[in-house]
Formats: C-alpha cells, sequence, structure tokens
C-alpha cells in the first residue's frame, strides 16, 4: 500500500494519502511510511499534519539521537548504524523546525 502512496505523492496527493493511510492502518509503527507520508504533506504545505507525522516518526524509530553524548561505546555504534541506514534523518529535524517556524509566523 505504502509504495502506492509513493507512486501518487506527486501527482495526486489525495490518492497518496488514502494509500498511505490505509498502509500505516496495518503497521502504525512502520517509520519509513510515516516519514514517506509526512514528506508528502510536507512538500504539499500541509505543515500541520507533516509535523504530527514526523512526530510519529520520531516515535517509531530508536532514539539514539536524543541521548547520543551518553552512549557507551557499543552504543555509539548502534547510533553509527543508525545513522547510517538513516541518512536523511538530520533532514527530518530541519523540516521539523522550518514547520515549526512557519507555523509561528502565522
Amino acid at each position: 500500500m505504502a509504495w502506492k502512496g509513493n507512486l501518487y505523492a506527486k501527482q495526486d496527493p489525495q490518492k497518496a494519502s488514502e494509500y498511505y493511510t490505509m498502509a500505516l492502518e496495518k503497521n502504525p509503527y512502520h517509520p519509513n511510511w510515516i516519514r514517506a507520508f509526512a514528506d508528502m504533506l510536507y512538500e504539499n504545505k500541509d505543515y500541520e499534519n507533516a509535523l504530527y507525522l514526523y512526530d510519529k516518526y520520531l516515535d517509531a524509530i530508536p532514539d539514539f539521537w536524543k541521548w547520543k553524548d551518553n552512549l557507551d561505546e557499543h552504543k555509539q555504534n548502534s547510533y553509527k548504524t543508525f545513522l547510517k541506514n538513516t541518512p536523511y534523518f538530520w533532514g527530518i529535524i530541519e523540516k521539523m523546525n522550518n514547520i515549526n517556524s512557519i507555523l509561528k509566523n502565522r
């Protein structure tokens, strides 16, 4: 279902939203699906809903990033692996900051 959301994300956001919603009903904690849906909403300037889903994304992923400075060596390696597998992570944080700025200035 989520791949169909990806397929329609640019050409038909409403249809993409329906597919993403169906996918997330089956697996509400799948971080890649949550992020893809949030990214589509962000691109379509639906900032409130994008921010909501980005928050859900952060809840669905390991939270190494919250306490990265206090990790032992083994967990530091897990953190590095996490970042290697989610190279777009800090971009999501940047988008969230951007959304907060946009919403604050409305």
